[in-house]
């Protein structure tokens, strides 16, 4: 099968995004890879993802792993779409950010135990978004939500070319970096997490579970093409308050 082997930047395998992989290989050329146009062709892999890989808080692994397993974090899900535009000579780069989430995550996925984190943190995770070079221009997107998700986050079911900042993602000022791979240390947070407090990512990606079957129902009620035209009329993005309680000092007496 056809597939881009270029070693130029933007085209060639990074970390957990293995593009050379025969499955990613298989599945660019199952999608169209060299038939469709370019732009044609990244915004089929997009909806690809998009609809067939469920969000799902994990340690980080590769592209093949994930693509088999149907599941991962938006940074995985994300670099599938990657993968495969690049496989597919497309160049593929990531849009880095500290995300600040939107007030449906914080209260509908999140547990007490992580909304304590985001708390003292204001923010919880590297995120990200992919930028694809087609017809001599970078476009953007972010394959992690499905449409079940969007509609029970309330917000628009994102396209090819939408951006997550402003829909259910925002951005601390002064983090974005633009990135031929994830960085080394990305996987380390979910590394922990998943250790020190495995009852909270049961939690969590139990919750992300309820959260498809509330959009299916609302889905199912509207009609997609409905429900997005309906809350596009009206949207606007909502972060939770962060509110820092004064704590009592601590108090050294002299013996």
């Amino acid at each position: 099968m056809k597939y881009c082997d270029s070693n130029e930047k933007y085209l060639r395998p990074t970390l957990y995004c293995n593009c050379r992989a025969p499955e990613i290989i298989a599945m660019a050329n199952h999608l169209g890879a060299f038939k469709k146009s370019d732009y044609e062709f990244a915004e089929t892999a997009f909806e690809f993802c998009k609809r067939n890989l469920i969000l799902e808080i994990m340690p980080m692994d590769g592209v093949v792993e994930t693509l088999k397993r149907g599941t991962g974090t938006c940074l995985q899900i994300n670099s599938v779409f990657a993968a495969l535009c690049r496989a597919a000579g497309i160049k593929a780069r990531y849009k880095l950010f500290a995300a600040i989430e939107s007030q449906s995550m914080y209260e509908e996925v999140y547990d007490p135990m992580m909304r304590r984190w985001y708390d003292a943190l204001g923010y919880f995770s590297l995120e990200g978004d992919i930028e694809v070079y087609v017809d001599g221009k970078w476009v953007v997107a972010h394959a992690g939500p499905t449409p079940e998700r969007q509609a029970a986050m309330g917000v628009p079911i994102t396209k090819f070319g939408e951006e997550s900042i402003g829909v259910w993602f925002d951005a601390i000022p002064g983090t974005m970096f633009i990135s031929e791979s994830l960085p080394y240390g990305v996987g380390l947070l979910s590394r922990a997490l998943m250790k020190l407090a495995p009852a909270t990512v049961e939690k969590i990606n139990k919750n992300i579970l309820n959260q498809i079957e509330k959009g299916k129902k609302i889905l199912g009620r509207m009609g997609e093409k409905e429900y997005d035209e309906e809350v596009r009329k009206r949207f606007h993005m909502k972060i939770p308050k962060v509110s820092i309680e004064k704590s009592k000092k601590i108090i050294f007496k002299n013996e």
